[in-house]
């Protein structure tokens, strides 16, 4: 079974908040640093995805070739021959 878990999201409203002088992010201007952050993490979560589906198709590959239909292979070696392994 593949599983992949995914991060909770929400959004945040923040309304006439004033942050002191020393807490700011030195060189940061809006969302832009946050922005980057989560553009990083999408290839991450690309990769992630196509590893499951590799995952699927292996997983299918291998069931459809030891499994038997009225005494025959399911998936002949001649059908697969030139499948990805």
């Amino acid at each position: 079974m593949v599983v992949t878990r995914v991060g909770k999201t929400g959004e945040l409203v923040f309304d006439n908040v004033k942050v002191p002088k020393e807490n700011l992010l030195p060189n940061v201007s809006g969302l832009k640093r946050s922005a980057g952050c989560l553009n990083q993490a999408r290839y991450g979560i690309a990769w992630g995805a196509i590893g499951a589906a590799m995952d699927c198709y292996d997983t299918a590959l291998r069931y459809a070739k030891a499994r038997k239909q009225f005494v025959n292979q399911l998936l002949l070696p001649a059908t697969t021959k030139n499948w990805p392994k």
